[in-house]
């Protein structure tokens, strides 16, 4: 007698519980999430359809500039990832210092976006709402367009 083992309590589902026409479809669709590589990536870990790794790490398009400086250069950046660790990896040479949101050094003045700043400690509710940015704690939070070396600026 095939008896089937209870359904865990883990978030995931076994796929032996997903009728074979609804795997296809849920197939089709985890496919076009960027971060997986291939379909196959989903069942490595005992053929159960992991949640976390359904949800969507977005990209985000970041584009440096300043004339003086001679910078125009656009970059991918991660959503989770700080974007000046995302620019010093794909080889911009910026401005930093703290890497902790506590000093000026790295700040832009947000052009074009926005950049999540929850994480800083230095700049001030006005030096913000005139777009100034510290990318050292900063996460884009969609495409962007920074203007960098704006540490005497505030």
């Amino acid at each position: 007698m095939n008896q089937r083992p209870p359904v865990p309590k883990t978030g995931a589902l076994p796929l032996r519980y997903i009728p074979q026409d609804r795997q296809k479809a849920i197939l089709k669709q985890i496919v076009k999430i960027k971060e997986l590589t291939t379909a196959s990536d989903l069942f490595s870990d005992c053929h159960f359809i992991p949640c976390a790794k359904m949800a969507y790490m977005a990209k985000f398009k970041v584009k440096f500039v300043n004339e003086k400086e001679g910078i125009d250069s656009t970059i991918e950046v991660d959503q989770k990832d700080y974007v000046l660790d995302a620019a010093e990896e794909a080889g911009l040479d910026l401005p930093a210092s703290c890497r902790g949101g506590g000093c000026s050094i790295c700040t832009v003045k947000v052009l074009e976006g926005e950049l999540d700043q929850s994480e800083q400690a230095y700049l001030t509710d006005q030096q913000l709402a005139d777009g100034y940015a510290l990318i050292c704690v900063g996460y884009a939070k969609g495409d962007c367009t920074l203007e960098t070396h704006h540490n005497e600026s505030v």
